[in-house]
C-alpha cells in the first residue's frame, strides 16, 4: 500500500506514525515543504517562552496512553514536581512528536519517505492518485491532506506597508525579532494568542520599548485556572448556541467548566447546526468562543498582566483606518468609540492569526483537487467537506485532517482532537 500525506506538521506526523504502526508493508510518503517535520507553525518555535495551552497530562499523542507525554518529559529530565499539571514548551512538544515518528519508523514493516517539497497538484489516474510538485509526481493509493493552518491575512488598510521592511506580515520566524531595537515602539495588529507569542518573544529579548496591541474588539485570551471539567450536559436541537451562552453566563466564575465539558461533544453538537447557523456563529460569536476556549497558561496571563500594569504593554480596541510610513516611522490611526487614536511606531507586526478563509486562499493543491472533482470546499469556505471519518472523497480515497475539517467539525486544530482524527483515518486506510 502507498499513502501520500501532504503536510508534515502535527496532523500529518500523527497520521504517519499511526500508519507505520498499522501497515504490514508499503510506503508512507510524508510531504513537507519546510526542512523539518513534526513542528508546523505551532511547534516550530525555538523559544522556551512559548508554552502549550493544555497541561502536559492532557496532550499525550496517544489517547489510549494518556500519560505518554508526561512520562516522556520525566524521562528526558523536563519538569519538577507534578509534571502533568505543568504547561510544557511548544518547542519540546515538537521534539516529542518527531521522536514518536522516528520510533514508529524504526519498528515498522512499512517504509517512510520524507519529501521536502511543496505539493501543488492532486489528480486521479485510474485507481491511483497523483500528487505533483516541482514537475515530479508521487503515485499513491491514498492521499491524506494535512496542510495545517493558512498563513495570516492582514487588513486591507495595511496595503501601503506591504513592501515596507518595518511591516512584519508573518510573525512566526525567529529572525523576526532580531531587527527590532530594544527601545523601539511596536504595534501589534490583533490581540489573540499570536499577539501573546510576540509579546513574550519581545520580553525574552529584554525589550523595553512601548508595545501597543490593537484589534477591533480588544479581547485578550482568557486564562486557565486550577479546576476540573464540570458535569455539564447539552442536548442537540434548536437554540443550542443560545443555551450554551446562557449556561456560561449562569456559571459565573466556573464558566471554564462549561466550556471544557463541551469539548468532547463539540463536533457532534456543531453538526446538528445548519450551515446558516454555523455561518452566523462564525461571523458573530467565533471570536468570543475562541478567547474562552483557547486559553493562556496562568503564568503567561500573569506576565501579560504585569506588562500591562507597568504600562509597557497597552491593549485596546479600534478599527484600523489609516497608515502612513515616513522616514521617522509609521503613523497608524484607529477609529474608536471616543473618536480616533493615532500612534507613531517603529514597527507594525501582523498578529491576526491564521486565516480561516480556505476557499479564498486559492491553495494550488486544493484548487487542483477541486478542479479534478476530488475535494470540495464546505459552504462556509472554511475547510473541505468531509464525512465523520475524515473522508473528503470516499471513492478516490482522499482524506483530510486538522484545520481542513474546521467547517464540518469546528474544533479540529488542537492535539486532543487531531490525535483522534489520526486514529480514525489511519485505521480506515489500513483496512482498505
Amino acid at each position: 500500500m502507498s499513502v501520500g500525506i501532504v503536510g508534515g506538521g502535527a496532523s500529518g506526523t500523527l497520521v504517519a506514525a499511526r500508519l507505520l504502526r498499522l501497515l504490514p508493508g508499503g510506503t508512507v510518503y510524508l510531504i513537507e515543504k519546510s526542512n523539518q517535520v513534526a513542528r508546523g507553525i505551532a511547534y516550530g518555535t525555538d523559544r522556551d517562552c512559548h508554552l502549550l495551552n493544555v497541561r502536559a497530562k492532557g496532550i499525550s499523542a496517544f489517547p489510549e496512553e494518556p500519560d505518554h507525554f508526561v512520562k516522556w518529559l520525566s524521562a528526558h529530565g523536563y519538569g519538577i514536581g507534578d509534571v502533568g499539571s505543568q504547561f510544557a514548551s511548544r518547542k519540546l512538544f515538537g521534539v516529542y512528536l518527531a521522536e514518536i515518528l522516528e520510533e514508529a519508523r524504526a519498528s515498522s514493516n512499512a517504509s517512510l519517505e520524507i519529501v521536502n517539497d511543496e505539493a501543488t497538484s492532486l489528480c486521479k489516474s485510474g485507481d491511483q492518485l497523483l500528487i505533483g510538485f516541482n514537475g515530479k509526481e508521487i503515485v499513491v493509493e491514498h492521499a491524506v491532506l494535512a496542510l495545517g493552518n493558512l498563513p495570516p491575512r492582514w487588513p486591507a488598510t495595511l496595503a501601503p506597508l506591504a513592501a515596507d521592511p518595518r511591516f512584519i506580515a508573518q510573525p512566526w520566524s525567529s529572525s523576526t525579532y532580531e531587527k527590532i531595537g530594544k527601545e523601539d515602539r511596536v504595534l501589534l495588529i490583533g490581540t489573540g494568542l499570536t499577539m501573546i507569542d510576540v509579546v513574550l518573544s519581545l520580553q525574552q529579548q529584554s525589550h523595553t520599548g512601548p508595545i501597543f496591541a490593537r484589534s477591533r474588539r480588544g479581547l485578550l485570551p482568557t486564562s486557565h485556572a486550577q479546576n476540573a471539567a464540570g458535569q455539564v450536559e447539552f442536548e442537540a436541537g434548536d437554540g443550542l448556541i443560545g443555551r450554551v451562552i446562557t449556561k456560561i453566563r449562569e456559571s459565573g466564575d466556573d464558566w471554564r467548566e462549561v466550556v471544557d465539558a463541551l469539548r468532547p461533544r463539540t463536533a457532534e453538537l456543531w453538526q446538528t447546526l445548519s450551515w446558516r447557523e454555523r455561518d452566523r456563529f462564525r461571523k458573530r460569536l467565533q471570536i468570543y468562543w475562541d478567547v474562552h476556549r483557547h486559553r493562556m497558561p496562568e503564568q503567561v496571563a500573569a506576565d501579560i498582566a504585569d506588562l500591562m500594569s507597568s504600562g509597557q504593554l497597552s491593549v485596546g480596541k479600534g478599527q484600523l483606518s489609516f497608515v502612513l510610513a515616513n522616514k521617522e516611522g509609521v503613523i497608524v490611526e484607529f477609529k474608536t468609540q471616543e473618536g480616533s487614536e493615532k500612534l507613531a511606531v517603529d514597527w507594525v507586526i501582523n498578529c491576526t492569526g491564521p486565516s480561516g478563509d480556505l476557499a479564498t486562499a486559492k491553495v494550488p493543491l486544493l484548487e487542483s483537487g477541486v478542479q479534478a472533482g476530488l475535494v470540495e470546499y464546505d459552504p462556509l469556505g472554511a475547510g473541505l467537506l468531509v464525512d465523520k471519518d475524515g473522508r473528503a472523497n470516499e471513492k478516490a480515497n482522499v482524506w483530510a485532517v486538522g484545520s481542513l475539517c474546521r467547517g464540518c467539525w469546528l474544533e479540529t486544530t488542537a492535539i486532543p482532537e487531531i490525535r483522534t482524527q489520526a486514529i480514525i483515518v489511519a485505521n480506515a486506510i489500513a483496512i482498505t
